[in-house]
C-alpha cells in the first residue's frame, strides 16, 4: 500500500501546503492518505488479495485540516493602535475546511453477517408437531437449521 505522487500532491493543494514544508512533507503526507483505504473501482475491499490501491483523500486533507487548526487555537483577537486584529479566524477557516473536506469523504459500508439466525417461537407455529417435537423447546428461540 502507498499513496501515489499524484494523490500526494492533490492533498498538499487541498491543504495549501507549499512543496518545501518542513512539517509536511510528502512522506508524511502519504503517511495520512494510507490511513484512510478505501473499496477499488471493482468494489474490492482493501483487506482483500485484488485490492487496487485506492484511498480516500479528502479524509486525509481534513485531518490535516485539523492538525493545522490546532496550531491556531491559542490565538486571539485584539485591538492595537486603532487596528483590529482577528487572528482566531484562521483556526476557524481551518476547521470550516476539515468539515467540509469530511463531508466529501468518501462512504463506508460494514457486512453483517449473522453466524446463527434464530427464529422467533411465534414463528415455530407454522411447523408441525413432529418437528417441533425434534427440536425440543421453543421458548427462548430455536436455530434454523434445527428445524430444517
Amino acid at each position: 500500500m502507498s499513496a501515489t505522487d499524484a494523490e500526494v500532491a492533490r492533498v498538499k493543494r487541498l491543504c495549501g501546503i507549499d512543496d518545501d514544508d518542513a512539517t509536511y512533507t510528502s512522506t508524511v503526507v502519504a503517511e495520512y492518505i494510507e490511513r484512510y483505504p478505501a473499496l477499488d473501482s471493482d468494489g474490492n475491499d482493501p483487506s482483500e488479495d485484488d485490492w487496487t490501491d485506492t484511498y480516500d483523500i479528502y479524509a486525509a486533507a481534513a485531518d490535516l485540516c485539523d492538525e493545522k487548526a490546532v496550531t491556531f487555537a491559542g490565538k486571539y483577537d485584539f485591538n492595537a493602535d486603532g487596528g483590529n486584529f482577528s487572528v482566531s479566524q484562521e483556526f476557524d477557516h481551518w476547521r470550516n475546511l476539515a468539515a467540509h473536506y469530511r463531508s466529501r469523504r468518501k462512504a463506508k459500508s460494514t457486512k453483517v453477517r449473522s453466524s446463527r439466525p434464530y427464529v422467533l417461537a411465534e414463528e415455530v407455529e407454522d411447523y408441525n408437531a413432529d418437528q417441533i417435537a425434534e427440536v425440543g423447546s421453543v421458548s427462548e428461540g430455536v436455530r434454523t437449521e434445527d428445524i430444517g
